[in-house]
């Protein structure tokens, strides 16, 4: 049995390579997005596992028997003959491998053996004294034991997990709309959980177009649901601006999604809407002054003051002087989602009234989505905004990351326009973005075969 990794920038690449290197006979073990594209674990069957490999280590680690002394004087020596006889792997099974190795490591020698029943033989009653500690063996004994059976459980999951995903793609094969609305969301970067559910909940009489309809109205509404004030309407796609309420927001995420630009446009909207006076803008990133110099020019523009707030003391009373104005908007610095800074930051902003809204990058991958999610504790903020939804070639998972962390999506760019390129959460538009081919491609392109949705699906339960 041998493994490999291999590294696409699509499925059908890295499944390409896989099939190159190993043949009819490979099986996708795992699978996961990266910064690079999408990563395959490959395993093939087939291929023994050579004993005469194994011999010079197993013969490193033999225990040497310990030379023991008698009463008499005389030296004993202990001797396993045949003990590491050589036996083709290919007979042997790794677990009956693993039990036989414990026994013999742990196993007396004859003579200590020897040694032990003689002492065992019924004597006088002896002083009371210190006895040899034995439980350094025996610990070692019973962790060695829990290892091999936590391995054989994750091995039982495994492939209980691999025969739950043979009976669910057979069983999809035989209704066609429903395979082929798995094949279209694995397509769109969807995860496979996700995936796998909306094709669960597909009505069996549905055609080709009453599923994608439906399709697109269930992830519309799904992502509605997250929203209060789409809530009370059961076919509520899109919401009303979350800003147009007013109160005070501080924008937050890592460097480059877009802050600082986004600060400007919903800035310039409500001040179109509501007047210059009701606004204020506040800046928090004192590491980069061309940020400062870029909200500055946004507020002369708009005829709105803006602000450094160096500390939290400051902040506190910049908020303090801006009480009075309806909508306060807070830049923040940019912070990788891996620094340690995230919670310095957030714990500058834990003060009434700021509400912390989380920028994701639409054009991110799935893993990057989701650790940003995480660190930035998106759960707990009062939304999220995508941001760059003009350069994500699938918008599945960004979505996908919506969903599965149930956030409430106050609104998305997607361009650089002041103030033209802002909108409140329209869930229907950005529903049917996500499913279109991106532009200028076949619609059928990057869609995937029976053989790569199997593989992918193999991959997940791993």
């Amino acid at each position: 049995m041998s493994t490999m990794t291999f590294i696409g920038r699509t499925t059908r690449e890295a499944m390409s390579l896989a099939k190159a290197r190993f043949g009819a006979d490979v099986q996708i073990v795992d699978s996961r997005q990266t910064d690079d594209g999408v990563e395959l674990t490959a395993i093939v069957h087939g291929v023994p596992l050579q004993r005469r490999n194994l011999q010079p280590q197993v013969a490193a680690r033999a225990p040497v028997a310990p030379m023991l002394r008698g009463r008499d004087g005389l030296r004993a020596s202990g001797s396993r003959p045949g003990a590491d006889a050589a036996v083709p792997m290919s007979t042997v099974s790794f677990e009956s491998y693993v039990r036989e190795r414990q026994e013999r490591q742990y196993a007396p020698a004859p003579a200590a053996a020897g040694l032990s029943a003689r002492l065992a033989m019924p004597q006088s009653p002896a002083p009371s004294g210190p006895v040899p500690a034995t439980g350094g063996a025996n610990r070692r004994s019973t962790e060695a034991q829990s290892a091999v059976m936590e391995e054989l459980r994750s091995i039982k999951q495994f492939i209980a997990g691999q025969l739950e995903t043979v009976r669910w793609f057979d069983t999809a094969r035989r209704r066609p709309a429903q395979m082929r609305l798995l094949r279209l969301l694995l397509a769109r970067q969807f995860s496979t959980t996700l995936s796998r559910s909306l094709c669960d909940l597909l009505p069996v009489d549905f055609s080709d177009a009453q599923a994608d309809h439906w399709l697109q109205q269930t992830l519309a509404r799904t992502l509605a649901s997250f929203c209060p004030a789409a809530r009370g309407a059961a076919d509520a796609t899109a919401v009303e601006s979350a800003f147009d309420e007013g109160g005070v927001f501080a924008l937050i995420g890592p460097t480059g999604v877009g802050k600082t630009t986004t600060v400007a446009k919903i800035a310039a909207q409500y001040a179109m809407r509501h007047g210059a006076g009701q606004v204020a803008l506040i800046t928090a990133d004192v590491y980069r002054i061309g940020a400062q110099e870029q909200l500055r020019s946004f507020g002369q523009m708009l005829g709105v003051p803006v602000h450094v707030a160096h500390d939290r003391g400051a902040l506190q009373e910049l908020l303090g002087l801006f009480g009075d104005r309806r909508l306060v908007l807070i830049d923040t610095a940019g912070v990788s989602q891996r620094d340690s800074r995230v919670a310095q930051l957030l714990d500058a902003l834990d003060i009434e009234p700021i509400r912390r809204v989380v920028v994701l990058n639409a054009a991110m991958q799935a893993a990057s989505l989701q650790e940003v999610a995480s660190a930035y504790q998106a759960q707990d903020a009062a939304g999220v905004l995508l941001s760059k939804v003009d350069e994500a070639v699938h918008l599945g998972s960004a979505l996908d990351c919506l969903i599965r962390n149930r956030l409430r999506l106050l609104g998305f760019a997607d361009g650089q326009r002041v103030p033209e390129d802002f909108h409140a959460a329209d869930f229907a538009h950005l529903v049917g973005c996500a499913m279109a081919a991106p532009p200028g491609t076949d619609p059928a392109d990057g869609e995937l075969d029976n053989a790569e949705v199997r593989f992918i699906l193999e991959g997940a339960h791993v």
